[in-house]
C-alpha cells in the first residue's frame, strides 16, 4: 500500500512539473529584442518569450505532445495507484517513455526543463510495477 502512495505522489509531481516546465519554456522571457529604428538613437528593448517570437499557432504540436503526455502521466499514475490494473500500468509506461523520448528530441530547446518530470514519471512507473508484483495480504 505504501508503494501505491509513493507512486501517486511521484506521478502527480511528474505531471505537474511537466506542465510547469511547458509553461516556463514557452512563456518565461528568454531573450531581449531591441529595436533601434527611428530618429532617436535610444534603443527600445523588450523581453521576449518563445511564444512571442514564434507565435502560439506554430507551437501547437509541442504544446499538445508535452502537455498531453504530462497530463497522461498524472492521470494514469493516479488511476493505477488507486485501482491497480495492468492496462493502466502499460499506458503509464508508454506515456513516461514517450515523454523521455520527446525530452531527448527537444534537449537543445525546452527539453532540459522536462528532465525532473521524466525522472519522477519513470519512478512512478517502476513503483507501480513493483507494487503490482508484490503479493497482496488476504483479508479475513
Amino acid at each position: 500500500m505504501r508503494l501505491n502512495r509513493i507512486e501517486l505522489l511521484c506521478g502527480v509531481l511528474a505531471g505537474t512539473l511537466g506542465l510547469a516546465a511547458l509553461a516556463a519554456g514557452l512563456f518565461v522571457p528568454l531573450g531581449t529584442s531591441c529595436n533601434s529604428a527611428g530618429p532617436t538613437p535610444v534603443d527600445s528593448c523588450t523581453n521576449v518569450s518563445v511564444v512571442e517570437m514564434q507565435g502560439l499557432a506554430s507551437l501547437w504540436l509541442a504544446i499538445a505532445l508535452f502537455g498531453g503526455l504530462s497530463l497522461a502521466i498524472l492521470l494514469f499514475s493516479l488511476w493505477h495507484s488507486l485501482a491497480p490494473n495492468l492496462p493502466v500500468l502499460i499506458l503509464l509506461w508508454i506515456s513516461a517513455g514517450l515523454l523521455c523520448l520527446l525530452t531527448i528530441v527537444a534537449i537543445l530547446s525546452i527539453g532540459i526543463l522536462f528532465v525532473p518530470a521524466d525522472a519522477l514519471a519513470i519512478t512512478a512507473a517502476i513503483l507501480g510495477t513493483s507494487a503490482g508484483t508484490r503479493p497482496r495480504p488476504a483479508h479475513a
